[in-house]
């Protein structure tokens, strides 16, 4: 009975292995093809092929690569959705954050963001959800040791100061690794794509449009729909643009 059982249970494996075998084999395929258009300089074909291996293996080196393909085709926009979406998946990945200013210079109107939306976009790019978790609970461990500390007193300090700074650094760090595990895991920005995007007042091409968004510029998304998508521009101008003119990450 018993020699039945595991013999089930690796059939069940095989099956599964076989299963994924195809996924596998594709993806390796397209990486290959990529890998020897974009050698060839033929940046065209190797960025189909590279979105071809995103759907099999959406991974932020992936993206890199196709970030690399697009920006040699000077299409800022998809480049920069590229670079962004590797960082959302792998925040601290430096090659993919120096090629992303690289693009961001090549914007039509290079935005200078201010020191305090720099700096969160920053720590949004470099700094992962458990990474801002561990520091937080380094906090809570030396929280700890300072109560036992003070239970035992083995040294002699202020304790209400020493306690006070660690549980405010523990709030902060919990707090940034929230908001960061929601910004890895849900869509919460998008990238125009398209070079010259209309921005209408209604989810409607013959309403009126009041406005032209430029290749690369970022936006945050309030509706989601099939064909459009309502959304708020990086100088706080609400409008719903053509869903397919834009990356969302």
């Amino acid at each position: 009975m018993l020699f039945k059982i595991k013999r089930r249970r690796n059939v069940v494996i095989l099956l599964l292995v076989v299963s994924f075998l195809p996924y596998i084999f594709h993806s390796q395929s397209y990486f290959q093809n990529a890998c020897r258009f974009y050698q060839s300089k033929q940046y065209d074909s190797a960025w189909v092929q590279f979105n071809l291996q995103l759907k099999h293996n959406p991974s932020a080196e992936t993206h890199y690569n196709a970030g690399n393909a697009a920006y040699k085709l000077k299409k800022t926009g998809w480049a920069i959705w590229h670079y962004k979406s590797a960082l959302k998946i792998k925040p601290g990945f430096h090659n993919a954050y120096d090629n992303l200013q690289l693009a961001y210079e090549n914007r039509q109107e290079p935005i200078s963001p201010s020191v305090l939306s720099y700096f969160k976009k920053y720590l949004q790019l470099n700094v992962s959800s458990d990474s801002w978790f561990i520091l937080s609970a380094v906090c809570l461990l030396l929280l700890c040791l300072v109560l036992i500390f003070k239970i035992f007193k083995v040294f002699k300090f202020k304790f209400l100061y020493l306690s006070g700074i660690t549980l405010f650094l523990f709030f902060v760090f919990f707090c940034f690794g929230f908001f960061q595990y929601r910004y890895q895991t849900q869509i919460t920005n998008g990238i125009i794509v398209n070079p010259q995007t209309k921005l209408f007042q209604e989810p409607n091409s013959a309403s009126e449009s009041f406005t032209v968004l430029n290749e690369g510029s970022e936006f945050k998304p309030l509706q989601i729909t099939d064909q459009w998508l309502l959304i708020l521009t990086e100088d706080n101008q609400e409008g719903w643009i053509i869903r397919r003119f834009a990356g969302l990450y």
